[in-house]
């Protein structure tokens, strides 16, 4: 035991390098691990190093640690370090040098029964499918590594759940093994409602015989029946309310411009490059979904904007239209600053926000109700403006203008009396 403490003495006191590198192979960026790391540093500069190892094997540890550090720091920041300090109990365990069950983390358990006896019982069937329909996530839905890990958690459970049935490949699966799935009491509702999108993409490439997604009817009890616009005279006024004195209230206006008059997405706004703006024909490159690039317009008044912040602003090596004001000038990762912008907007204009939380598709979603609203704007045009890859999606703006869903009424067969 006395070679087990001293162990732990030496790598809570100066090692972090192999808890970073634990960080790495769960999947977090640079930008996580360096929040997860200030977990471990606070607690060593609040207990020391000796009594650090008995408090991170004591019950309630974490509980103690918040309440040690509830009165500095705000509730978000608690439950980054809440997260950060699970996550280097989990670490030494891993790495025995402690004893001890692991602890739930930020994004949920991460040591879940089913999964492991996945990992145990898997053939090498289930292991390229499970790799093709991660490069499918990655490469062609363009989702970030934590939604990757859900919807691959998701995967795992489902295929777990056949190889217990006996079934050595997805022809195995019929309807009647979807649905009872859906009713075990292990199976989350996340996990039916992620379900849907790997039947579509077993049947395209051919895993399954049949289309099983229609057997799952996604639960869309919370979403919010209100409208998610508004008319474009209140999004002039918004912008017209915007300060543009500093260089950061300028970046700003130009970032809602591209949003309000292009129809960009908030990430697509953010990707926008120097390389991918064509001055000399006005045009500008949008990196979408799906790694999808499409030529726009520019209009006069964003070209205007955009160049106005970008004579005032300091650049570093970054290739991004818009940057942090600070050194080294990363780009804008987070647009934590443009919903406070917007929600400083509703206030300061009188305009009621059309849902209860703030959010920047507020822009897009007026930008393309107006489009299709106009009478000399056809409704396919309209879908390759806004760049949908499916009309059905564009037909989600389309249910507030009843000409324009005329296009798509089909003639009732007539019955014989």
């Amino acid at each position: 035991m006395e070679v087990i403490e001293k162990k732990a003495v030496s790598v809570l006191s100066t090692d972090l390098s192999g808890y970073e590198n634990y960080l790495k192979k769960l999947g977090f960026t640079k930008r996580h691990i360096g929040f997860l790391k200030l977990a471990p540093k606070l607690m060593f500069k609040l207990y020391g190093v000796h009594s650090s190892v008995e408090f991170i094997k004591s019950r309630g540890y974490r509980a103690k640690f918040l309440d040690t550090i509830s009165a500095d720091y705000c509730p978000g920041t608690l439950k980054k370090y809440a997260s950060g300090i699970s996550h280097y109990r989990n670490y030494l365990i891993s790495e025995k040098i402690i004893m001890g069950s692991p602890a739930a983390g930020l994004f949920g358990k991460k040591y879940d029964p089913v999964r492991l006896y996945y990992q145990k019982n898997k053939s090498l069937y289930f292991e390229e499918v499970e790799k093709n329909y991660n490069k499918h996530l990655t490469i062609e839905m363009n989702y970030c590594k934590i939604e990757v890990r859900k919807r691959t958690a998701t995967y795992q459970r489902f295929a777990s759940y056949l190889i217990k049935k006996g079934c050595s490949s997805f022809l195995e699966v019929t309807g009647k093994k979807v649905l009872e799935f859906g009713s075990l009491i292990t199976t989350y509702r996340t996990d039916w409602n992620k379900l849907r999108p790997f039947l579509k993409f077993a049947f395209r490439e051919g895993y399954i015989s049949e289309n099983f997604s229609d057997a799952i009817i996604p639960n869309r009890k919370n979403r919010q029946r209100r409208k998610k616009y508004i008319t474009q005279e209140q999004i002039e006024k918004i912008l017209s309310s915007l300060p543009r004195s500093s260089i950061s209230e300028m970046r700003t206006y130009a970032m809602f411009l591209l949003m309000a008059k292009l129809g960009l997405r908030p990430s697509e706004t953010v990707r926008v490059k120097l390389k991918d703006i064509d001055w000399v024909n006005a045009k500008i490159l949008v990196r979408g979904k799906g790694n999808r690039l499409d030529w726009l317009p520019l209009p006069n008044e964003v070209a205007e904007a955009i160049i106005i912040y970008l004579k005032q602003s300091t650049r570093g090596k970054s290739g991004h239209v818009f940057v942090q004001e600070r050194p080294p000038h990363n780009p804008i990762v987070h647009t934590n600053t443009l919903t406070k912008a917007l929600a400083c907007a509703y206030e300061n204009t009188g305009i009621k926000p059309p849902t209860e939380t703030i959010r920047l598709n507020v822009f897009r979603h007026s930008f393309a109700t107006a489009l299709i609203n106009k009478e000399d704007q056809s409704f396919f045009t309209a879908q390759v403006f806004l760049r949908h890859s499916s009309s059905e999606m564009t037909l989600n703006y389309a249910k507030y203008h009843a000409p324009k869903l005329r296009l798509f009424e089909q003639t009732w067969p007539e019955v014989a009396k």
